[in-house]
């Protein structure tokens, strides 16, 4: 995936649900399954307004991958899936913590999760976002 499209792909995940995250560290990879918001907000009905597509993104090369924990532990149970607000490359605009990494081609990218009110870091090589065969509402 280019730097550009990145860029827009990252844009796309406000108000996506997290439904799954999973690290395989032998293999350096991190995987993220996802249901992006696709509806249309001006649509007349709420099943166009509130539709749903699966995808999954897959970091190959990966270098680290945080998650913190959520402000609140109650948060974790009851509330359907966690819901990201929004996701970026390099270090969040409200923080400067960051790892360092040693290899210049990697990119490293952050993911706010509103539910929680915390975020997901991860740096790798090469991300992929693939679709999914299920549609979600």
């Amino acid at each position: 995936m280019s730097p550009a499209e990145l860029k827009r792909w990252l844009a796309c995940l406000h108000d996506a649900q997290l439904l799954s995250l999973s690290v395989d560290y032998a293999r350096e990879i991190l995987e993220l399954r996802l249901n992006v918001q696709a509806g249309n907000p001006e649509a007349v009905s709420e099943e166009e307004r509130e539709s749903y597509q699966p995808r999954r993104m897959v970091v190959s090369g990966l270098q680290f991958c945080v998650v913190e924990p959520p402000a609140d532990l109650s948060l974790l149970k009851g509330f359907g899936p966690p819901l990201i607000d929004s996701a970026g490359e390099g270090v969040p605009p409200t923080t400067n913590w960051s790892f360092p990494v040693e290899n210049s081609a990697v990119v490293m990218v952050w993911i706010y999760v509103s539910t929680w009110n915390s975020f997901i870091r991860f740096a790798g090589e090469a991300v992929e976002v693939h679709s999914m065969k299920t549609t979600f509402r």
